[in-house]
């Protein structure tokens, strides 16, 4: 009778410590937040928030492509609209204010893709170097929204096309020795 006592008593002290064992190994959850709630930009762009009088613009994937710093360049993303009127929205980059306003229709299944014909948003001088950040501001119904955009240039191929005046590749070095090196 002892030894039936002391082997239920193992089975039952060896089933708790695997079950606590499983717990813990599978309970991670419980105290880390699940990566997959987490906001990102799942892009190369970034995303911003203008909130303006009977709208509110959700900028998705804002990017500038061009060729080289003091090139001309070009904004690229999404402009939603979420309010009850539509909106149009000035564009300054770096310190310029950019020409072409766009005007976003409200609803949010109204959206403007600024790499669409006819919502090109060109910058005359890019005033930042491909692969740094310049700031834009997007400015509508007297509210603003201040956020860092990248600038790519085309070494990314699906860019090429935005590119103002076309894509230019960097030129690249060479191997081979010069005359002047004596080789």
């Amino acid at each position: 009778m002892t030894n039936l006592r002391a082997i239920r008593a193992r089975r039952t002290a060896a089933a708790v410590i695997l079950a606590a064992s499983l717990a813990g190994a599978t309970g991670c959850s419980a105290i880390n937040e699940q990566a997959t709630t987490k906001t990102y930009n799942p892009s190369d762009g970034v995303s911003a928030s203008l909130h303006a009088p009977s709208s509110d613009v959700q900028m998705r994937n804002m990017l500038i492509v061009t060729n080289a710093k003091d090139k001309p360049g070009r904004l690229l993303g999404t402009l939603v609209n979420t309010g009850s009127s539509p909106v149009t929205v000035q564009f300054t980059v770096g310190s310029t204010k950019v020409a072409k306003p766009i005007t976003v229709p409200a609803g949010a299944k109204n959206t403007v893709s600024l790499e669409d014909k006819g919502n090109e948003v060109e910058i005359a001088s890019t005033p930042k170097t491909p692969g740094e950040n310049v700031s834009v501001t997007a400015t509508a119904g007297g509210k603003s929204a201040e956020f860092s955009a990248p600038v790519l240039d085309g070494t990314l191929e699906q860019y090429r096309a935005f590119i103002p005046g076309g894509y230019t590749p960097a030129p690249k070095e060479t191997t081979a020795p010069s005359k002047s090196s004596g080789h």
